[in-house]
């Protein structure tokens, strides 16, 4: 019995610490925290470990990042180097600039324009199909069509890399989905054109 009150316990201690929002700010501070609301311009929280305690509240413009329990983000910014500093030291990896921009990638980039016209042909005449899609599948995608949300972020090398890389993933992959989709369109058009006709 006095084990399984132990587990219990320890499982909802556990379970607790997961259900914190993280708000990572652009000096490289990081407050565990619940948050309120997200204005206009500022953000209001609870400190985790005082959810009774007063309410506190910061300028968007200072964070750079809320993850929530979830493992959604809030991206509101990359941080500026420190004056002095080389421009590619910032108060945070290069390994989380990266995962939010292959987030963010996942979320905004969509290459439209090449999985119609890869699709289209696809249907229409397979060969013609396969060559659209062996132009389109390596090409790398249109810094118009990438839909960064913050300009800003155009800035930062290691960002851009991997929004870029993630982007050219996502446009290979649904080009070759948008190519054997087409194809099996037009095989069950002309399929169904042959049954009936006979």
């Amino acid at each position: 019995m006095k084990k399984c009150l132990i587990f219990l316990i320890l499982f909802c201690a556990l379970a607790g610490l997961r259900a914190q929002d993280v708000i990572y700010m652009k000096d490289g501070k990081e407050i565990n925290a619940k948050v309120l609301e997200i204005g206009v311009a500022e953000v209001k929280y609870k400190l985790f470990s005082n959810p009774e305690g007063p309410t506190y509240t910061i300028f968007k413009s200072d964070i750079f990042m809320i993850k929530y329990p979830g493992g959604e983000r809030d991206v509101f910014g990359i941080p500026e180097p420190e004056p002095g500093r080389a421009a590619h030291m910032t108060a945070f990896s290069e390994e989380d600039i990266c995962e939010t921009a292959i987030s963010d990638a996942n979320a905004n980039y969509k290459p439209t324009g090449a999985m119609a016209g890869t699709y289209v042909t696809s249907c229409l005449a397979m060969p013609v199909g396969l060559v659209t899609a062996l132009i389109v599948a390596p090409s790398p995608p249109k810094v118009e069509n990438l839909n960064i949300r913050d300009p800003n972020l155009l800035q930062n090398e290691a960002y851009m890399n991997c929004y870029l890389q993630e982007s050219k993933t996502i446009k290979k992959k649904r080009t070759w989905l948008s190519f054997w989709s087409g194809w099996a369109a037009g095989m069950a058009i002309v399929s169904i054109v042959m049954l009936t006709s006979y």
